[in-house]
């Protein structure tokens, strides 16, 4: 089963239109015993997560830069929680009654990704730009040709990641849809 959160405040009305209007800012939900988290960031980006066992060698001892898992712009993220936790962002807090997980964690801001604050500041600045500071600059944030990462996109980067964990654990691996 899973849950879904919108934002309370206005953010995605300033943002402009886009697939981020309609979607959830929160999803949660399990692939088996794997607790998988989407949260929208303050710029309007997915990121997404899975929740694997601290004792679990992909991430057991390791900073999240050593994790050997590949995934969309790669693992930018991993923190120790308990679900409660990890939720709410009180994320050096742990509950004693809760299963704590080491969340392997990325995100979709990076070059070539639609964020969509800075959607706004594209729209805001690409009828003000010189040709000559355009041509300057081609590979800037005011690229015309970048990608939203959806929900969809970031639940099958998660199914990937679960996968990899899986085959590492020598579990039943699950088909991508």
């Amino acid at each position: 089963m899973k849950r879904t959160l919108q934002l309370k405040d206005n953010k995605k009305e300033l943002w402009g239109d886009g697939a981020w209007v309609s979607e959830p800012d929160l999803v949660i939900y399990y692939i088996d015993e794997y607790p998988c988290v989407i949260m929208r960031n303050d710029m309007g980006s997915l990121c997404g997560y899975v929740g694997v066992d601290p004792e679990n060698p992909i991430v057991k001892d390791k900073h999240y830069d050593e994790f050997d898992i590949e995934v969309h712009g790669g693992v930018t993220f991993g923190h120790t929680a308990s679900m409660t936790n990890f939720e709410s962002g009180q994320l050096d807090a742990h509950g004693d009654d809760e299963k704590i997980y080491t969340f392997i964690g990325f995100d979709c801001a990076h070059y070539r990704d639609l964020t969509p604050a800075l959607n706004l500041t594209r729209k805001m600045f690409s009828s003000e730009m010189s040709d000559k500071y355009k041509k300057l600059m081609p590979h800037t944030f005011l690229a015309n040709d970048d990608s939203y990462r959806t929900i969809a996109y970031v639940e099958n980067e998660i199914l990937s990641m679960v996968n990899q964990i899986k085959s590492r654990s020598n579990k039943k691996i699950l088909a991508i849809e």
